[in-house]
């Protein structure tokens, strides 16, 4: 009986042993199933998170720590690759990391991009902010100048003095203008598509709407010279010179960089804004060309060097070769006093003036290219070769000594003939 309990209590502990171990077996695949189950939620939440991120990320530091985030994502489901792999079918734990790592590395080198432009621009907007301060200051002081030589009844000398200020200032100011066209060429010639479309689509304030854009600074240049060309009709011919260099020098800057601006500055209206623009910049060409070309003949007319008509640079070239041609011409077939005078006025009027001051302007407006001064300077060397007359001392020598040989020769005639008469 007593074995037969003993026999009953081992199978009963057998069971329970059984038992025990089937339910941790039972306990540990279930702790396994929801192992994986969790490692596949957990792998997909994250990449949601991580996607929704990068569409709404904006500064370079949300972007900076997408790139680190990405990186724990790999080290956190390293070695479950193929689990992944199931759960993502038919997409790969390798393709949607990859998708990952490609966006988040593209999101933060656009906004840094984005951020080093912003910072760069920002510093020209501060530059330009000081510069259209001063270009103010001299368009004021210039027009009070020019009101008071209108005005005034003061004495010449008071005059000349005024003028001469008047002058200075013009040349100040438009020297800025240049200024600020070279430090816009250096800020936006040098950006690639690429930026120039990361700041275009840039959200928020664009780097210099606070304190005004280039292209509104540019815009106001072009205005304020059209409103002084309106008023000023009558320049001297340098200053006319120097003004039509800059806003040939400005016109080629907007050709160059004007695309950049628009995209970057144009508002939602980039077309419209482009031509309105460029419909300042033409009104201005126009202006500052209806002043240049009169007055450039006259300058050449005061002078005494009568010029055929032109109206543009290309005329105005050819308008000095025939000038030369025509004087080289003539001085060959019946030079003389008069045509040695007209190479005397041009001469030193092109060295003495036009070279020495209106040179460096001449040629930043393109109005006559180093080759063509060049051409000028090498017809000009041609009439000097001939332009001087002869001297007549030579002809009047000549002209003495036959006259002394025939007076000699009718005296010896006579003296033989004396002689003749006397013999006989």
């Amino acid at each position: 009986m007593r074995l037969f309990k003993n026999y009953i209590q081992t199978l009963t502990n057998t069971i329970a042993v059984l038992l025990l171990s089937y339910g941790l077996a039972g306990s540990l695949m279930a702790q396994d199933v929801e192992s994986d189950y969790e490692i596949q939620k957990n792998f997909k939440q994250e990449v949601k998170q991580i996607n929704q991120r990068i569409e709404s990320a904006t500064t370079v530091d949300e972007a900076r720590q997408l790139v680190q985030r990405v990186d724990n994502l790999k080290k956190n489901f390293s070695g479950h690759e193929q689990l992944l792999d199931k759960a993502l079918y038919p997409d790969t734990y390798d393709e949607v990391v990859g998708d990952l790592d490609s966006r988040v590395t593209t999101l933060h080198k656009r906004l840094a991009t984005i951020d080093e432009q912003r910072q760069r621009l920002q510093k020209l907007s501060d530059r330009l902010a000081g510069l259209e301060g001063r270009l103010e200051s001299l368009s004021n002081r210039s027009d009070s100048l020019r009101k008071n030589l209108q005005e005034t009844t003061r004495s010449e000398q008071q005059l000349s003095n005024t003028l001469a200020r008047y002058r200075e200032s013009l040349r100040e100011r438009d020297q800025l203008i240049l200024s600020i066209i070279d430090s816009v060429l250096v800020a936006y010639q040098g950006l690639t598509s690429s930026e120039v479309e990361a700041l275009e689509s840039a959200e928020g304030e664009t780097p210099m709407e606070a304190d005004g854009n280039a292209l509104e600074l540019l815009q106001t240049i072009a205005q304020q010279n059209i409103e002084f060309l309106n008023n000023n009709p009558q320049l001297d011919a340098r200053e006319g010179v120097r003004m039509y260099a800059v806003q040939q020098q400005f016109e080629e800057m907007w050709n160059r960089v004007g695309d950049k601006l628009v995209a970057i500055y144009g508002g939602s209206n980039k077309d419209q804004t482009r031509r309105n623009v460029q419909e300042v910049i033409s009104t201005w060409n126009e202006r500052i060309s209806n002043v240049l070309w009169p007055n450039l003949h006259e300058a050449f007319a005061q002078n005494n060097i009568e010029l055929s008509r032109f109206t543009d640079s290309r005329s105005f070239f050819n308008a000095l070769n025939s000038y030369l041609d025509q004087g080289i011409q003539t001085s060959r077939e019946n030079g003389g006093q008069e045509n040695y005078t007209r190479f005397q006025n041009f001469s030193g009027f092109w060295a003495g003036t036009v070279k020495a001051n209106w040179s460096d302007y001449l040629l930043k407006g393109e109005i006559l290219s180093s080759q063509q001064m060049a051409s000028i300077d090498q017809k000009v060397n041609e009439w000097a070769a001939i332009a001087k007359p002869q001297s007549n001392l030579f002809v009047y020598l000549l002209g003495l000594s036959v006259l002394i040989i025939i007076v000699l020769g009718v005296m010896l005639v006579r003296k033989n003939s004396g002689n003749s008469a006397s013999s006989s």
